[in-house]
């Protein structure tokens, strides 16, 4: 398991995170082939991705299906994606469900198969099938070994999906922004000039009518109040006057350009995100200072950037255990492997505190699962309270395991927390 957390960190792409894993699951001993599919929703199709051990061969020769109606997706694999649970064949040679699998199975020394589905934002995407050398060996000590080796594929390509989400929209983003700057490079742009004193426009250039659905000659008549918001147009003015102060005593060389994000309306009652440019000049021809600006509608800009945001919060929330509000498995081990990569000198040391329930299923069984939470959380806020360290991490890493990490810690130290901690437990 180890080596399958390690590769899920380290993978870049499906297709290295598939290989790996199927590598790794043959060094294990007990697998004699495994294969790796991704559903083709157009087709229907199980097209297989990845596979390592003997006698894969076959693979390329066969159609793989996920649709019950035919006889490639009645299998064990075209079951367990269409189906969305694992299904496991004690004896490949002899069980019906793996009728075309059975001289292959004496072939190569197949005795028994898990066939479990791959999830990516908890849609399956395909599905994963491990060979045994043994007969029944998807059992009660296999089994969980297995589901955590596929939770940690699922939780990979979450992570890939969600980097390819943060992507996509980085790439709208800099489209976006190219497109900003080609509308400035051809004056899309409104450009304005404003008296500082009566507060009105002087000028306004005909873009206007396409950020306010104005035309110009419209929004001079008409005063700034009807313009921006009352909170934008507040922010305008103080602006305005400081600038205009500054001008008076240190001149124009020592003020530079402000860039207020202001909310400005239009005819249709829509408020539009824009991006002022204002700059104090002297008008040589009547003698006054004016502001001249340069107003840009950056609504879609905030929203890209807002939805950014939200990806990036829900990435982070994809740490933390919702339940304890504590660092999850995931996190933990990218801590552990933090941990482990700063403690390359001889003299510093890492210890590993694991705490389990015991009996958390009969709780949960004899009085429900909301009490059974309630003890996980009383549990965690002890242990919380227990940890006061900032460089000590503590995490829920399975449904009644508790671990913390205590960088630089010896194991007479160790022994003595963890007494501690057990004594404040109870």
């Amino acid at each position: 398991m180890r080596n399958c957390n390690r590769a899920s960190v380290k993978s870049l792409n499906r297709h290295e995170l598939f290989r790996t894993f199927c590598d790794l699951a043959v060094q294990s001993g007990e697998v004699k082939m495994v294969w790796i599919g991704e559903v083709d929703p157009a087709k229907g199709a199980l097209p297989m991705k990845a596979c390592a051990g003997s006698g894969t061969d076959y693979l390329s020769r066969i159609s793989l299906s996920i649709r019950a109606d035919e006889p490639g997706g009645r299998g064990p694999t075209g079951t367990t994606v269409r189906e969305d649970h694992p299904c496991s064949v004690d004896d490949v040679s002899n069980d019906p469900l793996a009728a075309a699998w059975h001289d292959l199975g004496r072939q190569y020394g197949r005795r028994s198969s898990a066939s479990l589905p791959l999830h990516e934002k908890s849609s399956v995407v395909g599905g994963i099938t491990l060979y045994f050398g043994e007969e029944e060996l998807f059992d009660v000590r296999t089994r969980l070994p297995l589901e955590d080796f596929v939770n940690d594929l699922d939780l990979t390509l979450d992570r890939f999906a969600r980097e390819q989400d943060n992507k996509t929209l980085q790439v709208d983003l800099r489209a976006s922004e190219r497109q900003y700057r080609q509308l400035t490079e051809s004056i899309s742009d409104v450009i304005w000039s404003l008296d500082p004193i009566r507060f009105r426009f002087l000028y306004v250039s005909p873009a206007i009518e396409r950020l306010r659905g104005l035309k110009a000659e419209e929004v001079l008549q008409a005063p700034l109040d009807l313009c921006f918001s009352p909170p934008s147009l507040a922010s305008l003015r103080e602006t305005v006057a400081a600038m205009v102060c500054r001008v008076e005593t240190d001149g124009f060389k020592a003020t530079l350009p402000r860039r207020p994000d202001l909310l400005q309306g239009d005819t249709n009652g829509e408020r539009h995100n824009v991006e002022v440019i204002i700059n104090p000049v002297l008008n040589e021809l009547r003698g006054r200072l004016e502001i001249d600006g340069g107003t840009r509608d950056i609504t879609e800009r905030k929203r890209y950037q807002a939805r950014i945001d939200e990806l990036t919060l829900i990435d982070e929330l994809t740490l933390f255990d919702e339940l304890t509000g504590l660092p999850n498995a995931l996190q933990l081990r990218q801590k552990f492997n933090q941990a482990i990569a700063s403690n390359r000198s001889p003299i510093k040391t890492l210890a590993v505190l694991v705490f389990d329930i015991d009996n958390l299923r009969l709780v949960n069984e004899a009085y429900g699962y909301p009490v059974g939470d309630i003890l996980l959380i009383a549990m965690a806020d002890r242990l919380r309270a227990a940890n006061p360290s900032a460089n000590q991490v503590l995490a829920r890493f399975a449904a009644d395991t508790f671990v913390v990490l205590l960088p630089d810690t010896d194991e007479l130290e160790a022994v003595a927390q963890a007494h501690a901690l057990r004594q404040r437990l109870n």
